[in-house]
């Protein structure tokens, strides 16, 4: 079956963004760690309420160790009187704390704690010091999760709640309010973020200013005695950030780290006087992770991972055990807290009770050893197996088995250790919660180098290669490779693929994902290479470098370098969109310049574009909303402008469709777009000014459906208008004008009135932007020869312009930023009905990338319309056509060339784009600001990227159905002239 120019093409776009997007998939999997959140919660069945009747010891412990819990979410627990002062001191790594004999007197960070070391010299038994391992992202966010759940805390922990930062995972916060006992909070203001409302007294003080060292530290020490000496608490949590803000901005070997020590050494020592004759009360001192030799974490080094544990208790003994260790993981630290609180284990923790934080009269006799380290047990176990039914990467383990039947052997020691050496059953304990926490280590927390690599090489290659492809095509090569020469290069390919089994299996193990990923990608990198070769030549490649070598593409050029390499840093995504702004206003400012017109007149409608492009980008930028990380900066658009913006969004849709209405569309669309403008106004100025019109909800289900079938039809079955006297390319103008207005209306109507003169404005500038730079582009000598190119400063400007309308639409680089109110514009519960309401946020958040996608071919097409004459000189260059069918066919070979060549060119930008975020986030995986900033960045390019790829397959649909209707009206017409 021989196929179609078109269709070809298709195939080819199609066949490059699967090899784009199966390298991004590869590179995902090795670098964002996930986990999924499991809803379950732990609770209590008290010990006191099961055994309380039981009169003799015997039967006490029988009770204790033959309850086995009524429910996987159910706990035996005991009572408890104890309170727990937690102080956590910001990345305080553990040669901090441990006292060296040998350290110089001036060394800035060692032997500063004195406090700890005579604590662990003159009260050796009610004092312990830990290693306290960290598990990677070492990040504050990170590390509280794990402090407080007891889980592994990834980047992308799949809950139920995107929107918000806030914890729903079961957690020991939340299981002191079920139980009736509270909480007191100081310090950074994180764990208010991550806690909202669970404190019943709490003093949080701003994070961010990592340049502030002393504001967080001086507010705790403000309140922190006079909450020690009230009784309504039974957690009482200090975060200090003063020793981790030192490291970022002077590091560990300075003298301000020393000072800020030394703070913290006095701090403790008034707390430790204060316990001193509390007989209910236990110190502990952590913390959440350790630093660099330059102050920085976030990676997985020894250095970061690294911190330590001081308990203390001022009253009792702490439990001692001769083969116990004094290496403990953050994990450890809510099963442990738990337990000396009297709570139920947090549902989702891997952790393991350390028994050495016990006080002796917690533990007293094995029973109650073998209960709390039993109990541990029977909880790990049961997530372990509830959460192999949610994830298929930990059931192809094929553990779980030897788990339950390793859990039935410790429960056979159990039952015997009470009356013989319990040393077999703690051994066995240990090995067996060792070993569940290196299987979910394995499944959650290591970054697969490989992957990331091997992703990172198919980004790159793949763009590359569409870059060959753009530039060592030509419009005779409109005919590309028929399929069936492409099935047997496959065929080829795939026989090699057998050869490399073993290789590949060696490199990613069991990992059945990744094996597969990267057979794909080897596949479809190779058979675009293939392409590449057989079309492109590197002598051609190399002439069309030397004929775009000119001042103004080295400029352009150096500016998308500068875009690239500004994303390596957290300052410059940050702050992307004025960047962004001052880019493009200086590409369109230098191509005035550099493109005079011998006409005055000519020039001053060129002033006219550049200047309108400029004020509708500048306007836009009012609307731009402040990144959470974003500092002094506020938003201009306020709850208290929302009537200006009601009317002003009002005027905008009215104008926008007025004006577009000159154009005589047709009368069926043009009383769509009247009726649909007409009802977006009702329904604004309802939810403006008459918010409790139940009938103003239902407005949106009738002009949402509408306007999508409205868009469907344009771009599917469209009715071109002017084909007459053979301007075919005012047809696709026309076409592509009705295309984008009803996406205007779109984006008005799920951004919001907020955000509609946004929209407007984008609309207006990339139409006077087509028509400024296919004038600046117009040369008479040679546009006859270039008509189906596009110059690549023009894409360029393009791609920019799609990253900054999405910023000033308001969005930005992170999941706070996403407005989740779309999803309700159709139903105000969305319960298990995802897929709309996924849809609309979608259509939300990258309506940018969707509209310049679609309308990517206006650049072409622009450059038709505006030199109708040149168009049809394409006959003289060819022989000369007497039919208008004839004449169309020739001409239709050039334009869908063009289109597929900018859209391949769109690509290569996006790819390039796509490969730097990728970098950047490799590169700086141990950044602090990985998780926060570079992260959520490749995810939204991500994404931006593969909604620009179906965006583009629509825009290219478009023009092959719109050039098949006008082909098909030139046939009507040469049959009625003959």
């Amino acid at each position: 079956m021989k196929l179609s120019s078109s269709a070809k093409y298709f195939i080819f776009i199609v066949w490059c963004s699967a090899c784009f997007i199966v390298g991004l998939l590869i590179f995902a999997s090795g670098l964002l760690l996930h986990r999924n959140v499991l809803p379950n919660k732990s609770s209590c069945v008290n010990f006191a309420e099961s055994c309380r009747n039981l009169k003799t010891l015997d039967a006490l412990e029988k009770c204790l160790l033959s309850h086995s819990s009524p429910q996987m979410d159910k706990q035996i627990c005991t009572e408890s009187k104890f309170k727990i002062v937690l102080i956590i001191i910001d990345a305080l790594r553990y040669d901090f704390v441990e006292y060296n004999e040998h350290s110089s007197d001036e060394s800035f960070h060692t032997n500063k704690l004195v406090v700890i070391r005579d604590l662990l010299e003159n009260e050796s038994n009610k004092s312990r010091l830990f290693k306290f391992m960290a598990d990677p992202p070492t990040t504050t966010m990170q590390r509280i999760l794990g402090l407080t759940t007891g889980s592994l805390p990834t980047f992308i922990d799949v809950g139920s709640n995107f929107a918000s930062s806030e914890i729903d995972e079961d957690n020991i916060i939340d299981m002191l309010n079920r139980h009736g006992k509270k909480a007191v909070f100081l310090g950074d203001d994180t764990w208010t973020k991550l806690y909202p409302n669970r404190f019943i007294r709490s003093y949080p003080f701003d994070s961010f200013n990592v340049w502030d060292l002393d504001t967080v530290d001086y507010g705790i020490r403000e309140h922190i005695f006079t909450e020690l000496r009230k009784n309504d608490w039974h957690l009482l949590i200090a975060h200090f950030l003063g020793v981790d803000h030192c490291g970022h901005r002077y590091g560990p070997y300075h003298p301000e780290m020393k000072r800020k020590l030394g703070e913290m050494n006095e701090i403790l020592r008034n707390i430790v006087d204060h316990l001193k004759h509390k007989d209910d009360t236990l110190l502990f001192v952590i913390g959440d992770h350790g630093m660099t030799s330059t102050g920085d974490h976030g990676g997985d080094t020894e250095n970061e991972i690294t911190t330590a544990l001081f308990a203390y208790s001022p009253v009792h003994d702490l439990f001692s055990d001769e083969h116990g260790t004094r290496v403990m993981r953050q994990v450890d630290m809510a099963p442990t807290l738990s337990s000396i609180l009297g709570l139920a284990i947090p549902f989702s923790s891997v952790g393991s009770v350390i028994l050495e934080c016990f006080p002796s009269t917690l533990v007293g006799s094995l029973s109650e050893i073998v209960f709390q380290l039993w109990r541990n047990v029977e909880q790990i176990t049961n997530y372990v197996v509830e959460y192999s039914l949610h994830n298929a990467q930990l059931r192809a383990t094929k553990k779980i088995d030897n788990t339950l039947l390793r859990f039935q052997i410790l429960k056979e020691f159990r039952t015997t250790s009470i009356s013989s050496d319990i040393t077999t059953f703690q051994r066995e304990y240990r090995a067996f919660m060792a070993d569940l926490l290196a299987m979910c280590a394995d499944v959650w927390v290591q970054f697969n180098m490989v992957a990331i690599g091997c992703g990172l090489c198919f980004l790159l290659i793949t763009t590359l290669l569409c870059y060959c492809i753009c530039e060592g095509l030509s419009p005779a090569e409109a005919i590309l490779c028929q399929p069936e020469h492409v099935l047997l290069f496959v065929g080829k390919t795939i026989c090699l693929l057998l050869f490399t089994v073993v290789f590949v299996v060696h490199l990613f193990g069991a990992n059945v994902e990744i094996r597969m990923l990267f057979a794909i990608a080897i596949v479809c990198t190779s058979v675009l290479a293939w392409w590449c070769h057989q079309l492109c030549g590197p002598v051609r490649i190399m002439a069309t470098l030397h004929r775009q070598l000119t001042v103004f593409n080295v400029f352009v050029t150096g500016i998308l370098l500068v875009s690239l390499c500004g994303l390596f840093s957290n300052s410059f995504i940050i702050g992307e969109p004025s960047m962004i702004l001052f880019f493009i206003c200086s590409v369109l400012w230098v191509q005035f310049l550099f493109y005079r017109r011998p006409k005055a007149w000519t020039q001053l409608v060129l002033l006219f574009y550049v200047a309108s492009t400029n004020i509708a980008l500048r306007m836009a930028f009012e609307f731009l909303k402040c990144h959470e990380d974003q500092a002094h900066c506020h938003d201009i658009v306020l709850k208290k402008f929302e009537t200006r913006l009601c009317v002003a969004s009002i005027v905008a849709v009215a104008l926008l469709v007025g004006n577009w209405l000159r154009s005589r569309p047709s009368k069926f669309y043009a009383c769509v777009a009247v009726l649909c403008s007409v009802l977006l106004a009702l329904y604004w100025i309802c939810e403006t000014f008459f918010e409790y019109l139940t009938i103003a909800q239902e407005i949106p289900v009738v002009l949402l459906p509408l306007t999508i079938c409205s868009i469907y039809h344009l771009i599917l079955t469209p009715r071109p208008r002017n084909t007459q006297n053979c301007l075919w390319s005012a047809a696709f103008d026309a076409s592509f004008s009705d295309v984008i207005v009803f996406l205007a209306l779109l984006g008005c109507i799920v951004l919001g009135q907020t955000y509609a003169v946004p929209v407007v404005l984008m609309v207006v500038f990339f139409r006077t932007l087509a028509v400024f730079l296919c004038s600046c582009c117009y040369r008479s000598d040679d546009f006859n020869k270039n008509l189906s190119e596009v110059p690549w400063s023009n894409v360029i400007l393009w791609s920019m312009s799609s990253v900054y309308w999405f910023y000033v639409t308001g969005h930005y680089a992170s999941f706070a930023g996403i407005q989740w109110n779309a999803a309700f514009l159709l139903q105000k519960e969305i319960g298990d009905k995802m897929l709309i309401p996924g849809v609309l946020v979608t259509l939300n958040t990258f309506f940018s990338y969707i509209v310049h996608g679609i309308s990517l071919p206006v650049l072409l097409v622009s450059q038709w319309t505006r030199f109708p004459k040149s168009v049809l000189s394409l006959r003289s260059a060819n022989g000369v056509a007497t039919k208008n069918n004839e004449t169309y066919a020739h001409t239709k070979e050039y334009l869908q060339f063009g289109v597929f060549k900018l859209i391949m060119q769109y690509l290569t930008l996006f790819g390039l784009r796509l490969f730097f975020v990728s970098l950047s986030a490799t590169i700086l995986s141990r950044h602090l600001m990985m998780w926060k900033i570079f992260a959520p960045k490749f995810i939204f390019e991500a994404l931006a990227f593969i909604v620009s790829i179906l965006s583009l397959l629509l825009g290219f649909v478009c023009v092959c159905r719109i050039g098949n209707e006008i082909h098909k009206n030139a046939v009507v017409r040469d049959n009625r002239s003959s």
